[in-house]
């Protein structure tokens, strides 16, 4: 206390051994400090001067980075100098300003961040929504909410504060934080109920938005492309680490002053570091690094005066390399580069490139394609290859590559003429073996059809009625001749002379590759009988067979090559976590018919009705934008008189003109300092 000035000064007791290593805390702090200004700026400069960053995403980053400035700014200076004094004292009035500012920008961090993530749940999931969502007024909005609430919230805390009795004098910390409700003689109960409502407002509920958001995002990548899930994460994944990595810096500073003694004077020095370091310091690294445009705007700044063009592609990379990714260790890279063998199912070629990746960094200079060579030899995997390779004179990268190569192609080719040698004893299509009569002989003969036609000469997949529709059933993909459904009908419940024992073989194409895939088909009568017969109904054959450790009763169909579970049942006996993987499968199921068997997938519809307005017959209108068409300044405007419409045309293009005036697409004008005349052009259905 000094009487004489009416000031209450607080001695600031959590530095360790600051009489000791006072200079080497200043160079570490002073240098810290250095970069997060200079950092921090950068970034900002940048979104501000290039306009295509002027988007809400970028301009929430910017926030994001003022507020570590600020926030640096708030703590740095004075730690600076206590460093570098005898004493490291603080006056009551400047501690509590100093707690005013700490704790508003910590909580406008957290609803800093929960804008951003508003951001990208309406970007993902909204995508049609977005330019109306996110209008300029919204994002100023965001922007002085996430300032002003918590400032004023924060005021009413310290206002409360300020006449309270102070019964001790040392804070164990290096600067004011929630600390100080520890030199108070009492503490008012409503004021803490207080400080639990503000923390809940400005940061539970935030983090609460925050994790509902994300949960809406990653639920929709997961059902989207790879494209979309790829910018998803280079957008989305720095935001979750700056969240995840400040929040539990900030729980942290919450519950020490709770601790009092069981907390070691250098551990809470080590963490009050952290605290004021790691946020400012990497937030701008982060953004900078993972954000595409910024990355962008960033090479444009390393090589001015010179302008990218103006550098080959070498050079940029190089920039770039050295300026975001440190070299690595060559004793490392080429440790992984001399342990990398061929995996089993991974072909020449992928083994080749991945060790001419796994080479990019072990700079052996003119020595690469010996060590190319060698390793390619050495790690093939494959007996056969590497005698072949052993056994070769004067070989190279190159000529090694090559008979690696045409040693795969021919290994993959032989497997394909075994295949087809075994297949050759099935027939190929119907009536492949002769019909047996009663008394008959059988006379089998192999016959290649093709079961879309019944031509000998080309094969299913060339059919020229691929697309043709059977006037027999209705399918698209053969003609009624050879319609399966015409032979089951008079195969069917009758007279069962005609048939016999025969195996088909159907050549389809995949629809998840387009390859040709080859499903055997066996149709056996055991009886031949000319009469009427009719065969009472029986129980299916039930069996219980064990599904990842779970006893599940199937149903047997002999006739079935796939064992075939329904989703229904699939999700009840697999819930959460102990659910094995599902792929696409490009299986055509077909009937005994040979029909295909289509599938129930709604999705489509349920995209239809979702977005009804996009997907309707009428014109779609973008509301609340403006076009805007750029011309020269020096640019004349010229009007151009209206051509003659033909005659036979003239009736047609005014009820064109009707029509796009009643859509509204067109409207009339009196005057205009600009015109083109129409160009008027029939065609196919009525189409302009």
């Amino acid at each position: 206390m000094n009487p004489g000035l009416n000031m209450t000064y607080l001695i600031l007791g959590g530095h360790v051994e600051v009489q000791k290593y006072r200079y080497l805390y200043f160079m570490i702090l002073f240098t810290a400090y250095i970069l997060i200004i200079c950092c921090n700026t950068s970034i900002i400069y940048l979104i501000v001067i290039h306009k295509s960053l002027h988007e809400p995403m970028y301009i929430f980053i910017a926030a994001l980075l003022l507020n570590s400035l600020f926030f640096s700014t708030n703590i740095y200076p004075k730690l600076l100098a206590d460093f570098l004094s005898e004493k490291q004292i603080i006056s009551y009035q400047v501690c509590l300003f100093q707690v005013f500012i700490f704790y508003s920008l910590s909580c406008s961090e957290f609803l800093l961040l929960s804008a951003m993530a508003y951001d990208r749940y309406v970007s993902i999931c909204k995508p049609l929504q977005y330019p109306t969502k996110m209008r300029k007024i919204t994002v100023v909005f965001l922007l002085v909410l996430a300032w002003l609430l918590p400032a004023c919230q924060v005021a009413v805390v310290i206002i409360l504060n300020i006449n309270n009795k102070l019964c001790n004098f040392t804070l164990k910390g290096i600067f004011c934080n929630n600390s100080l409700i520890q030199l108070y003689c009492v503490m008012s109960r409503a004021l803490s109920v207080y400080g639990a409502f503000v923390l809940l407002n400005t940061g539970l509920l935030p983090m609460l938005f925050i994790i509902f958001t994300y949960t809406k995002i990653i639920l929709t990548v997961y059902r989207s492309s790879g494209e979309v899930k790829k910018k998803a994460a280079q957008t989305c994944l720095p935001h979750l680490f700056v969240l995840i990595n400040y929040s539990c810096l900030i729980t942290y500073d919450m519950i020490i002053a709770r601790l009092e003694s069981d907390f070691s004077k250098t551990a809470r020095f080590l963490m009050t570091l952290q605290i004021i370091t790691y946020n400012p310091l990497f937030n701008p690294i982060i953004y900078g690094l993972k954000m595409k445009e910024i990355s962008k705007h960033l090479q444009r700044n390393l090589l001015s005066p010179v302008k990218p063009g103006d550098r080959s592609y070498a050079e940029l990379v190089g920039l770039l390399n050295n300026h975001f990714h440190p070299k690595l260790s060559e004793i490392v890279q080429r440790w992984k580069f001399n342990t990398w063998n061929r995996r089993p199912e991974e072909s020449v070629g992928d083994y080749v490139a991945e060790l001419r990746k796994l080479a990019q960094d072990c700079n052996f200079g003119d020595s690469l394609t010996v060590m190319l060579q060698d390793h390619l030899v050495c790690g093939i995997s494959d007996d056969r290859i590497q005698r072949r390779l052993l056994a070769e004179d004067s070989l190279t990268f190159e000529k090694a590559q090559k008979i690696a190569q045409a040693m795969e192609a021919a290994n993959r080719d032989i497997v394909d003429l075994k295949s087809m040698t075994e297949q050759s004893r099935f027939t190929k299509g119907l009536g492949a073996v002769s019909k047996m009569e009663d008394g008959g002989s059988t006379s089998q003969q192999v016959v290649r059809k093709c079961y879309r036609c019944g031509g000998l000469n080309h094969v299913a997949k060339d059919c020229r009625f691929v697309s043709e529709k059977c006037h027999n059933c209705g399918k698209v993909g053969h003609i009624k001749r050879v319609c399966r459904m015409k032979m089951e009908q008079k195969g069917g419940r009758g007279r069962q002379g005609k048939q016999a024992h025969f195996l088909e073989e159907e050549n389809v194409e995949s629809e998840e590759e387009g390859a040709e895939m080859h499903h055997i088909k066996a149709s056996v009568t055991m009886y031949n009988v000319h009469e009427e017969i009719s065969i009472p109904r029986e129980e299916p054959i039930r069996q219980k067979l064990k599904v990842k450790g779970q006893n599940v009763t199937f149903e047997v169909d002999i006739g079935c090559g796939y064992t075939i579970m329904s989703k229904e049942s699939f999700k009840k006996l697999f819930e959460g976590s102990n659910a094995p993987k599902v792929s696409k499968c490009g299986i055509k199921l077909r009937t005994y018919g040979g029909h295909k068997i289509e599938g129930r997938d709604d999705a489509l519809q349920r995209i239809l009705a979702r977005h009804e307005t996009v997907f309707k017959d009428e014109l779609g209108r973008l509301k609340g934008f403006a076009a805007k068409i750029h011309v020269a300044r020096d640019a004349k405007p010229c009007f151009y008189k209206p051509r003659s419409v033909p005659f036979a045309m003239k009736k047609k293009v005014e009820q064109e003109l009707e029509r796009l005036l009643e859509e509204k697409i067109i409207q009339p004008v009196k005057f205009s300092e600009r015109a083109t005349p129409i160009l008027p052009r029939l065609q196919r259905q009525n189409l302009w």
